[in-house]
């Protein structure tokens, strides 16, 4: 499959699809804002409050990404999940586990 043949079949599966995609993908961003909070909220306590050095806060601040954007490893799987069920569902593939397993 060369890259034009594959970008011809994009356009063939999207062709009618595009709208659904996008609301989809639209559905996701009160969850993304709402994971991404918290971790806006922290930064600027961090840098705004922090009275030692902006090395040390700059710091303190990548050391708190992680746990401040703990909802973003909730949200991102079900968000991969929702785009492999529409592309299943767009190419008409079986949602039916094989009998191999």
């Amino acid at each position: 499959l060369t890259a034009n043949e594959a970008i011809t079949e994009s356009r063939r599966i999207m062709n009618g699809n595009k709208w659904r995609l996008f609301c989809l993908d639209f559905s996701f961003i009160g969850w993304e804002l709402l994971c991404s909070l918290p971790l806006y909220a922290g930064g600027f306590l961090v840098l705004k409050y922090f009275t030692g050095s902006e090395a040390m806060a700059i710091s303190l601040f990548l050391l708190l990404t992680i746990p401040l954007s703990i909802g973003f490893f909730f949200v991102r799987p079900y968000e991969e999940a929702a785009w492999a069920t529409f592309y299943r569902d767009i190419t008409a593939a079986p949602t039916e586990p094989d009998e191999a397993y």
